[in-house]
């Protein structure tokens, strides 16, 4: 199937022209330069992680001797000079294409990268712009090879179809398209500071929360309520009794029975801490000494299988929800054995010890699910401490401080199990429990909202610049004068500059070999 069979022309004015882009450029691909023949300081060399979308970056720059200049001319890039990544060139539907600014001249062109040369410079900013078209983009993603690693050859695009308009038209269409779309980057720009500020208020809402601002109206209102100091003394009441009664079992297990009460004494107190200043009525606490029940994941690798039990790794568990989208399974018999110690149900906490740390999720009503590596489940009393109450509450800056504070390893940082059971935790009242997440609710659906809008404003920015590169490049974006000099003649002057470059021999073979007519 040829590429002209995979695409389909748009009508444009009589005075273009559709042509193949080898009509008015060649393009080249850069050398495969060892690493020893790299300097600290230099020329640079453009490699694909320099092309980003639109742009090119030199976060990672390496350089080689001035020498090469003259070595591989051929390769030299200069100012105004269009790149594009060859090896995965679409990334999240955006073509990673560039042109070199001032300051990004001179370079030299790495493996991987092609660069299109034009006959006539004058074409190249028209060109540009027109690249960024889904029609271009089309025929990108229409002749890529490969799956796992998509790309595209040099050999293939000089053959993608090009509207070529006159060339004062041209400057039309740039300057047109330059006016619209800085308006709307001004406009992405204003809209890039909303997710920030959102994320801000929604810490602030947070610390307000525990803090007791957002209830300090209600506990005026409400001074008979049971203070959390009871609550907590009589969660530990009921920890103490659990554990009583499952070391009672362990001895019974093995035939032992305690002649007096000195087996209490194992009993482990909880960690006398500081408690809250500012709040009579609150109490402050740790995760072992609130929770029902706190028990890590030791699961290994898992044999993964293509239906089951879904199994939720730290990559599903993302500011303070469960994205059970992409999830892998386990059997049945894997499922048993690694809940062995606790089979996870509706209402549990996840809690992510490393890669990243105390990112939070509670599993959602009706969910069978089982615990990957590296995450901690927290089973709450409801009639004592609310589980919304603790995922809220899990996910507040002070939690995070803590977080950072405590946190061990020199590569990537991790929690252990003793730092996620001492967490600390603000315990309020269960009536004002209650309340405050009842105007966490309100609050977060506000900040949804917000951010959905966002969203729907940025997607809607994007389409519009797409409708203006659309209309340009069917030329319905300026209008047409009939004194311009028709794309026909502007073609035939530019095949006599081709002629001309031919002749001179020009150009590299092998990767960067440029296509003469017809082929």
């Amino acid at each position: 199937m040829t590429l002209d069979s995979k695409i389909e022309l748009y009508e444009i004015p009589d005075s273009w022209q559709w042509i193949k882009l080898q009509d008015i450029s060649y393009v080249i691909s850069g050398e495969a330069f060892k690493k020893r023949e790299y300097s600290t300081s230099g020329i640079k060399l453009l490699q694909i992680a320099n092309v980003s979308f639109g742009q090119v970056i030199w976060g990672k720059q390496n350089f080689l001797p001035e020498v090469f200049l003259e070595k591989y001319p051929e390769l030299v890039l200069q100012e105004g000079d269009i790149v594009m990544a060859l090896n995965r060139p679409i990334l999240n539907d955006v073509l990673k294409i560039a042109q070199l600014n001032l300051d990004d001249a001179p370079a030299i062109l790495y493996q991987r990268v092609g660069c299109f040369k034009f006959y006539q410079k004058n074409i190249s900013e028209y060109f540009f712009r027109y690249v960024k078209s889904a029609f271009f983009m089309n025929q990108v993603a229409l002749n890529l090879k490969g799956s796992d690693q998509p790309y595209i050859n040099t050999s293939t695009l000089p053959k993608f179809r090009f509207p070529l308009p006159p060339l004062n038209e041209q400057h039309r269409i740039v300057t047109k398209i330059e006016a619209l779309t800085t308006r709307s980057r001004k406009a992405r720009a204003a809209l890039a500071a909303i997710p920030p500020l959102l994320d801000q208020f929604r810490d602030s809402v947070l610390a307000a929360a525990f803090r007791g601002d957002l209830t300090a109206d209600w506990r005026a209102q409400n001074p008979d309520v049971e203070p959390a100091e009871t609550l907590l003394e009589r969660i530990r009441a009921e920890r103490q009794a659990r554990w009583e009664v499952a070391e009672l079992e362990k001895m019974e297990a093995k035939g032992k029975v305690p002649k007096n009460d000195r087996w209490k004494e194992k009993y482990k107190e909880p960690l006398e801490i500081e408690q809250l200043p500012f709040l009579v009525t609150w109490c402050q606490s740790t995760v072992i000494d609130s929770c029902k029940l706190v028990v890590d994941c030791h699961n290994k690798t898992a044999p993964y299988k293509e239906s089951g039990i879904k199994l939720v790794r730290t990559s599903n568990i993302r500011n303070g929800s469960l994205s059970l989208d992409n999830v892998k399974y386990i059997d049945q018999p894997t499922y048993e054995y690694w809940s062995r110690r606790c089979k996870p149900s509706s209402g549990d906490i996840l809690f992510t010890r490393e890669a990243p740390m105390a990112e939070v999720a509670m599993i959602p009503e009706g969910e069978k699910i089982c615990m990957g590596q590296r995450m901690m489940l927290l089973r709450v009393d409801q009639k004592n401490l609310l589980g919304e109450y603790l995922l809220f509450m899990l996910q507040t800056p002070f939690v995070r401080e803590y977080v950072e504070k405590t946190a061990v390893g020199t590569g990537v940082k991790h929690l252990r199990v003793r730092d996620v059971e001492g967490v600390p935790v603000r315990i309020a009242p269960i009536q004002e429990q209650k309340e405050i997440c009842k105007k966490l609710r309100e609050l977060f659906d506000l900040i949804e909202s917000l951010r959905q809008l966002y969203h729907s404003n940025f997607e809607d920015l994007s389409t519009l610049d797409q409708s203006i590169l659309t209309k340009a490049f069917q030329g319905q974006l300026v209008l047409q004068d009939p004194n311009d000099e028709p794309a026909s003649v502007l073609l035939e002057r530019i095949r006599t500059e081709r002629e001309k470059f031919e002749k001179k021999g020009k150009g590299r073979k092998g990767k960067g070999k440029r296509l003469k007519s017809g082929e």
